[in-house]
């Protein structure tokens, strides 16, 4: 990876965050540039795009992505991964219950849904890359989704970074 591929990142990143935001659909950036985006800077060259939105927008959050990505390998209710210009773009979903409860179905095998802290999802644009304004996971689902839930699931490493 090369700095270069950075720059494809954002531009990629600023197609996604336009597209959702005409379409009035709420997309968090999560991991490495979700990080990036709270720190205000990039600071690592990144291998991916992660992405968490509700699952409520799913249905046209995959309607733009058939718009915008080259193909979509993997299209399940808890994962959607599409490539654009050889970019992966892994986009999970997250459920609001009637309790107001945050909750993500990781996998179809995984039975449980894993809970996200109360304030993972701000309303308004909280970071920033390159001067492309983002919306990205507070903090604490940083740490969340990083330690794998450790609550419900033991024993699992991080993976290294």
């Amino acid at each position: 990876m090369t700095e270069n591929r950075n720059q494809e990142h954002l531009h990629l990143i600023r197609q996604i965050m336009e597209a959702h935001d005409s379409a009035g659909i709420k997309v968090w950036l999560l991991g490495g540039w979700g990080i990036d985006a709270l720190c205000g800077s990039v600071r690592r060259v990144h291998s991916d795009i992660d992405l968490i939105l509700r699952l409520s927008s799913r249905a046209t959050f995959r309607q733009l992505v058939g718009e915008l990505a080259d193909s979509v390998p993997e299209d399940t209710r808890q994962k959607l991964r599409f490539l654009k210009d050889g970019i992966q773009c892994d986009a999970r979903f997250f459920e609001v219950l009637p309790d107001g409860s945050l909750v993500s179905d990781l996998a179809a095998a995984d039975p449980l849904l894993y809970p996200w802290p109360p304030d993972s999802f701000p309303d308004v644009v909280n970071g920033e890359l390159s001067g492309i304004q983002v919306r990205a996971i507070f903090w604490s689902a940083q740490f969340v989704a990083k330690t794998g839930f450790p609550a419900f699931k033991k024993g699992i490493a991080l993976r290294p970074k």
